[in-house]
């Protein structure tokens, strides 16, 4: 199973329907003294699904895998 196929099937960002493959671009992080921290990513929201170069996809996508 290759990357794109991965994301299609786990990623919460990947469109569904008529956005099929199109990123939604909602990234997060928990910060200390802070808590999550959440924007939407312009780089991806909108765009392709493209896992190779998100950090979405191999920060959080891939180690829920494991």
């Amino acid at each position: 199973m290759n990357e794109k196929q991965i994301a299609k099937q786990h990623c919460a960002n990947y469109g569904k329907g008529a956005n099929s493959g199109i990123c939604s671009g909602f990234f997060f992080q928990r910060k200390e003294n802070k808590g999550l921290v959440y924007w939407i990513d312009k780089k991806h929201a909108g765009k392709e699904c493209n896992p190779i170069d998100c950090s979405y996809f191999k920060d959080i996508v891939v180690p829920g895998l494991v």
